[in-house]
């Protein structure tokens, strides 16, 4: 099982794999089934926060939570060595797409 944020922030990676209120019966992403009610609230805080700036420094507080109980540990992290031939054209990686190419922007000379 692998899992990857939906988007780039602590809401998007933190919220499904620590988030008590986010324990599904099927498809659970919170494998260690952290229901915490400060780390909860935090999310909460961090979610409601328009300042994206106050709003990492709350995500910094709940991964430091998270931290201090060991619940997660990230077992592999993956790096792939992206080939392509010399007549692909629009061919750039892209961080939304965790480094990989974007495949919809290929062309061939």
């Amino acid at each position: 099982m692998g899992f990857a944020a939906g988007f780039p922030t602590g809401q998007g990676f933190l919220r499904s794999l620590v988030d008590g209120r986010f324990i599904l019966q099927t498809g659970n992403n919170n494998y260690s089934e952290l229901n915490d009610p400060e780390i909860n609230a935090l999310f909460d805080d961090a979610i409601a926060e328009r300042d994206p700036v106050k709003a990492g420094t709350i995500y910094q507080q709940i991964n430091r939570k998270v931290s201090e109980n060991a619940v997660c540990l990230p077992i592999t992290y993956e790096k792939i060595m992206m080939w392509r031939g010399p007549r692909l054209l629009n061919t750039y990686t892209a961080d939304s797409y965790y480094g990989r190419y974007d495949y919809a922007s290929l062309g061939v000379r």
